[in-house]
């Protein structure tokens, strides 16, 4: 089971995990802010700390020719710089471990169908052992000839809505994922919804039953397409009517 990554791990290796790209992005971000950068502006503190105290047990012997400065100053002095060298080799240690970690060598670059998108913004093959539905996020139901054109399904089974219950759905959810997934999901179009089912069919599961709601609305007789996921029909209803609904979402690639 995959589980939450911290941004800069603590140990000398990094375990091996896949990113999706903006959320890396993010997540670099969030730690940059909240952890990394403290620790350095605290490391640069105490090193001028050092250096000031330095300076102020130089001084009394430099102008003092009575100080016994043969005996006591090097030492103290000597102490003081090997405390700065550590913190600055503790400073530089850290600096190649988040550049290490803040590479695009651990993003994933283009997705395949049924790849899974989890939470935390790590990302597994559909052949890979199942996690926990609420850590998973979206699964790619759809791709385009090009990377920048991927879709993930939302891991969720929906109850069923009328056609203005599923557009509020769509706007609400995902407030609690971390950006840019907490925004941006939408009710499939009529050919979207075809393209989904067309991927279902060539061994691909999307585990998905039934009707469902499209975005696409028929002005002409003032109804809203829905898609029938068991036959691969689609037809035209009633708002008031009352279906289930997936939402999909660009991957931020």
């Amino acid at each position: 089971m995959t589980k939450a990554v911290a941004a800069v791990p603590a140990k000398d290796y990094l375990e091996k995990k896949i990113f999706e790209p903006v959320a890396k992005k993010t997540m670099m971000e969030s730690f940059d802010k909240e952890e990394y950068t403290p620790i350095v502006e605290q490391i640069d503190s105490e090193i001028v700390t050092l250096q000031n105290f330095r300076a102020d047990n130089e001084k009394p012997f430099s102008e003092n020719s009575f100080a016994n400065a043969s005996r006591y100053n090097p030492i103290l002095l000597n102490k003081i710089d090997e405390s700065i060298k550590t913190l600055e080799d503790k400073k530089l240690k850290l600096k190649e471990q988040h550049e290490r970690y803040s590479s695009d060598s651990n993003v994933k670059s283009d997705f395949e169908l049924c790849d899974i998108i989890l939470k935390d913004g790590t990302y597994k093959e559909a052949d890979e052992e199942d996690d926990d539905d609420d850590d998973i996020l979206a699964k790619v139901c759809m791709k385009g000839d090009t990377k920048n054109f991927a879709y993930g399904i939302a891991w969720e089974n929906f109850e069923e809505y009328d056609f203005a219950g599923a557009k509020k759905k769509a706007v609400e959810y995902g407030n609690d994922f971390p950006e840019p997934y907490n925004s941006g999901w939408m009710l499939p179009t009529i050919e979207q919804f075809r393209q989904i089912y067309a991927n279902s069919h060539e061994e691909n599961d999307f585990d998905l039953q039934g009707k469902y709601w499209s975005s696409s609305v028929d002005k002409e007789k003032g109804g809203v397409w829905y898609f029938n996921f068991d036959t691969g029909e689609q037809e035209c209803t009633l708002p008031s009517n009352k279906y289930g609904i997936v939402l999909i979402r660009k991957l931020a690639l």
